[in-house]
């Protein structure tokens, strides 16, 4: 059973409210559930919830604008973006304005599960560790939200990989299952897939766009490397970026 933290679920669909509140209640959380952004503040402003689950389509106020309104009031609640118009901006724009994490809708049990587990992780790690970052300086290399990393080299290419926050609260890593592994990614589509020992998965959305060219066969044959060394010799693959100027703006330099 889960620890005992409470979840704010914003999502102005009643069947999709008790669907989630039902889900987590089971697994121990407390679940409180609201229609709008305005009675979600009300809510927040009485006293935090640990996590928010919001979808991005609101009456009045919409998700996005709700998000930012937590960003600046209660920044210690990390919020996860639900929407079933689920295009990669809407991935990318939640993660360049603080989101936590990102649900695309229609979600199965496992991935909302997941992302909750990760998020109930983040609540309990002390300030201190609550941001990514590798050991020693490295050039050119930017963040997705706090989850996947870019690295662009001297060639212009660019290796793709997840940051030890993602990897502390994922766990230990012990599989991957890599999306497209021949072909285009995009920025904010799913990547991979992570097998973690608390028998969840847990996605990898692409910090840029572009061609495949190599995949870490030495990652995929031995996924601990990502636990050992999630900002080195565990990234996931090289890519040649496409738009790189342009997508390079939605994210922050490391």
């Amino acid at each position: 059973m889960a620890e005992a933290i409470s979840i704010l679920v914003v999502d102005d669909e009643l069947v999709i409210r008790e669907s989630i509140r039902k889900i987590l209640s089971a697994e121990g959380f407390r679940v409180r559930t609201t229609a709008d952004a305005e009675s979600a503040l009300d809510i927040l402003r009485g006293g935090e919830p640990d996590v928010a689950l919001i979808d991005i389509k609101l009456p009045t106020l919409s998700g996005m604008d709700l998000l930012g309104m937590i960003r600046r009031e209660f920044p210690r609640v990390p919020t996860i973006m639900m929407t079933g118009y689920s295009t990669l901006e809407n991935t990318v724009a939640s993660l360049q304005e603080g989101g936590f994490d990102f649900l695309p809708k229609p979600f199965a049990y496992e991935e909302l599960l997941s992302a909750v587990q990760r998020a109930r992780r983040f609540v309990a790690l002390p300030e201190s560790m609550r941001l990514p970052g590798p050991n020693a300086p490295v050039g050119r290399l930017y963040r997705l939200g706090m989850w996947a990393w870019a690295r662009v080299d001297a060639d212009d290419t660019a290796l793709i990989g997840i940051t030890d926050l993602y990897q502390r609260l994922i766990g230990g890593i012990v599989q991957l299952e890599l999306f497209a592994p021949h072909g285009e990614v995009r920025q904010g589509s799913r990547l991979v897939d992570l097998g973690a020992a608390d028998q969840l998965r847990h996605p990898v959305w692409s910090a840029l766009s572009g061609r495949l060219i190599e995949r870490n066969l030495q990652v995929e044959a031995d996924p601990s490397l990502l636990n050992r060394d999630p900002w080195g010799s565990g990234w996931l693959v090289r890519i040649l970026p496409d738009n790189l100027r342009i997508e390079l703006a939605n994210l922050r330099p490391v």
